[in-house]
């Protein structure tokens, strides 16, 4: 499920301009699941199809009114990156008093439709506080809009370019650059008649690649950049800045040029830049939080169960994960300790009276038979399910650690439930760390090992329409399977819900001993009558030399392949682990 739209006339593939790049380096960091649609093909279908996202409108000329009317009468739930001035029908009030003499929008019915839309957003995001303050000062309808001022969106990749090629002033001609640009509104004629006023030595410069051109510019003594109109937040400027250039030939229409982080040093400059993505993504999950929990019955209740067995040291995280975990709708964990010897039955009696301040009752199951054929992996997870008081039920496993950004998943696994009235179950796709991860101090993943896509299975039940089996799922399959099965024709169906960074992973990092004995819990249902054993120790003895040569098989085939099936997820800031969105609160 997509949980965030992008709308604008043009995107970075479309247009490189200085607010397609701003919204490309937001998308590109964008910790939900997204989907990117042009305002001119945004369609009410899409819409009204997707009434429980939240949407971003960036650039929106070609919106039609329709689809605005459609947005404020069904108070949907969408914000706006406010490139320029769009309660003019030129964009610039200094752009419509050129043209027409003075901007007289205010009492037009093109204004009216216009901020009737700003006016619905959760939030306006502005580039400047000039720009905000413009706005205002043109109708004080502006002033009761929930707005931030964002400024313009760097990537990080682009701020360690621009560090990279900053030269000290030795290295640069002792000339001013002015950029050849076609668009009036930039006022390349303007530079140039002021560079030739005041004697300053000058070169025209352009280059259609981005990091070519930032090269061409880092070489000059400094920019003369003299827009015609209202100029938000310009990048350009910024830039020129970042290279340690003389930015002080520059005029009253370049907006942000007075505000106190840019007038700071370039390191105070760089930070500031880099936290506004970490400023955006704050606002819109705290409205898509609240936008989806005001879809869900305030009586609802639900359920988390567990079962462990000699995972003391992983489920630590997990239970600490789940004290850290802000839900309204949770009141009860149940965990089923599977016969456990390494402290597990203290670490849950240490957490009881914590949860309960938190009212939330942490109940715990003791199991003492091992698996056979009378006692299934399928029956250990019914235990757990089945031992919850509510009817909503989320099933973890152990090595489970999560932050808060999993309230997503919940929310939407709850809608799905009781909205769908053929939905029994949901599932999503989990990320699976292997061979190792490296978490500091305040829970943020600083390194991992490979990491897996484990995909979606049922794990959120209505529980009195499922049962757990373990079966055959194919005539194919020779492996008898655990899998929640609908019991009621009512409800026959399961939906998928999408994983989207920064919310849930599953460390699976055991050793050779604990990954040998985990191969059993998969083949010992299949096996046990042709090795004529009771029960999965008994089993585990027979074949732990066939187990120990499989496992040297799988470990060897795995270094040797290549282009295997691992999903490479890097640490730079666009991984499920990335350190911007994967504090996990461990």
């Amino acid at each position: 499920m997509v949980k965030l739209i992008f709308v604008s006339d043009f995107f970075y593939e479309d247009l490189t301009g200085g607010a397609e790049i701003s919204l490309e380096n937001l998308i590109n960091t964008c910790p939900l699941n997204f989907e990117k649609i042009k305002s001119s093909e945004l369609t009410l279908q899409k819409v009204s199809q997707n009434k429980y996202v939240h949407w971003v409108f960036g650039n929106f000329t070609h919106l039609s009114d329709d689809i605005k009317f459609y947005f404020i009468n069904n108070k949907l739930n969408y914000s706006i990156v406010e490139f320029d001035n769009k309660f003019c029908i030129h964009r610039s009030i200094k752009r419509h008093e050129l043209i027409a003499g003075n901007c007289d929008c205010e009492t037009s019915v093109f204004f009216k439709k216009n901020f009737l839309f700003f006016a619905n957003a959760k939030i306006v995001f502005y580039m400047s506080k000039e720009q905000k303050k413009i706005a205002n000062s043109f109708s004080k309808h502006f002033t009761k809009i929930n707005s931030v001022v964002l400024s313009s969106i760097f990537s990080e990749k682009e701020i360690q370019y621009l560090k990279k090629i900053r030269k000290d002033e030795k290295s640069r001609v002792d000339k001013y650059c002015i950029v050849a640009s076609s668009n009036i509104n930039k006022g390349k004629k303007e530079s140039e008649e002021y560079a030739k006023e005041n004697n300053l030595e000058y070169d025209l410069i352009y280059d259609r690649d981005y990091f070519s051109f930032l090269e061409k510019m880092s070489n000059y003594k400094g920019l003369i950049f003299l827009p015609t109109i209202e100029d938000t937040c310009p990048r350009l400027v910024i830039e020129a800045k970042l290279l340690g250039l003389d930015i002080q030939h520059i005029n009253e229409n370049v907006l942000h040029r007075e505000e106190k982080w840019f007038n700071d040093s370039l390191e105070e400059v760089e930070k500031y830049l880099l936290d506004r993505k970490d400023l955006f993504f704050t606002k819109i999950l705290k409205h898509y939080d609240v936008f989806l929990k005001s879809k869900i019955d305030p009586a609802i209740k639900i359920s988390f169960a567990n079962q462990v067995y000699n995972q003391n040291s992983q489920f630590k995280k997990y239970i600490e994960c789940c004290y850290n975990f802000e839900c309204d709708f949770l009141d009860e964990i149940v965990v089923i300790n599977h016969r456990s010897t390494d402290g597990l039955e203290e670490t849950l009696k240490n957490n009881i009276e914590k949860f309960k301040n938190k009212q939330i009752d942490l109940l715990t199951k003791y199991e003492n038979k091992d698996f056979s054929s009378t006692f299934t992996i399928a029956d250990l997870f019914n235990l757990a399910v089945f031992s919850c008081k509510n009817e909503i039920v989320f099933r973890h496993d152990a090595d489970f650690i999560f932050n808060q950004n999993y309230i997503f998943t919940v929310y939407e696994s709850i809608l799905q439930l009781t909205l769908n009235k053929n939905c029994y179950a949901v599932g999503h796709n989990i990320p699976l760390v292997k061979d190792r991860i490296t978490i500091d101090s305040d829970g943020v993943v600083q390194d991992h090992g490979d990491v897996i896509n484990h995909p979606a299975v049922p794990r959120t039940f209505l529980k009195n329409y499922t049962k757990c089996e373990q079966r055959h799922p194919s005539l194919k399959q020779k492996e008898l399977i655990e899998w929640f099965y609908p019991t009621s024709l009512e409800r026959r169906d399961w939906k998928i819900v999408n994983h989207h960074q920064g919310s849930l992973i599953s460390v699976d990092i055991k050793n050779r001993q604990d990954r040998i004995e985990r191969m059993t819990m998969n083949s010992f249902f299949t096996d046990y009558k042709k090795y004529n054993v009771k029960n999965r120790q008994e089993y585990y003895c027979k074949i732990k030399n066939t187990l120990e040569a499989k496992l040297d098989s799988i470990i060897q085939k795995q270094s040797m392949q290549e282009e295997h099936e691992y999903i490479d997820f890097c640490l730079n800031g666009k991984s499920y682990l990335c350190k911007e969105y994967f504090e996990l609160g461990v």
